[in-house]
């Protein structure tokens, strides 16, 4: 899953957001559409995201920015995809401000 606090600048109705994730060394973009399944959408908006099924995003750092239907640029932020094997070895402080996807 993730969790990300898109309406906030969105200029749309649409329930569908379109995330690009840009690794940080070769910069190449993956890019896919979701769509928000929150109860609460005016608090925060929540996507069903299985790495390797929804998207496959190799090892590595990432930027990753949210569009709404309107292609306005929603949220902007950094996330890591690590081995789901290594998982266990790593602790990120304030997780509410990063995405941790394991890969």
């Amino acid at each position: 899953m993730l969790c990300v606090t898109a309406s906030e600048l969105s200029t749309s109705d649409s329930d569908e957001y379109r995330f690009v994730f840009k690794e940080d060394t070769q910069r190449k973009n993956y890019e896919v559409t979701l769509t928000d399944i929150s109860d609460y959408k005016h608090s925060y908006n929540l996507f069903a995201f299985t790495e390797g099924t929804t998207l496959t995003l190799p090892t590595g750092n990432y930027e990753y920015f949210v569009y709404d239907s309107n292609d306005v640029l929603v949220e902007r932020s950094k996330a890591i995809v690590i081995p789901a094997n290594e998982a266990t070895k790593y602790s990120f402080p304030y997780t509410n401000q990063n995405n941790y996807l394991p890969s």
